[in-house]
């Protein structure tokens, strides 16, 4: 019975609704735009490679006025996260053969779309965005 049921991706609904599907870039930044400017999104990300692996809880709050957040990791800061206030971009600190994985873990995060983006396409913006420091525990 459980092969009868659809996979969920950020595009299509599945066993969960779309907004709940993982998403996952390989040697990029992973980019989440996000369908409204007003919210508190919350994600779980993973980061992981052959010599690397870290796990973040995400809280941003993406209100026009004042874009921030809070995040929290699990073992060594290996990313850098910046918003604005319609999207997430989430960097790897190593630029190479690194996976980033991100699971929603509201049904409302409000996540438009999910997309890999150059790291110097981010390089070009971050001036604009708000860098969030994760906390790490332990």
């Amino acid at each position: 019975m459980g092969e009868l049921l659809p996979i969920a991706t950020p595009s299509k609904n599945g066993l969960v609704d779309k907004e709940m599907a993982p998403s996952s870039v390989e040697n990029g930044v992973l980019k989440v735009n996000l369908i409204s400017e007003y919210g508190t999104p919350t994600f779980l990300i993973s980061i992981y490679s052959a010599a690397i692996i870290g796990t973040f809880i995400l809280a941003a709050q993406t209100y026009h006025l004042k874009p921030g957040g809070k995040c929290v990791c699990i073992g060594e800061n290996n990313i850098s996260i910046y918003i604005d206030t319609k999207n997430i971009y989430i960097e790897p600190h190593a630029h190479i053969n690194v996976n980033i994985c991100i699971i929603p873990l509201s049904d409302h995060s409000g996540v438009k779309s999910v997309e890999k983006m150059e790291f110097e396409d981010l390089d070009a913006i971050k001036d604009k965005l708000t860098k969030i420091v994760p906390i790490a525990l332990g």
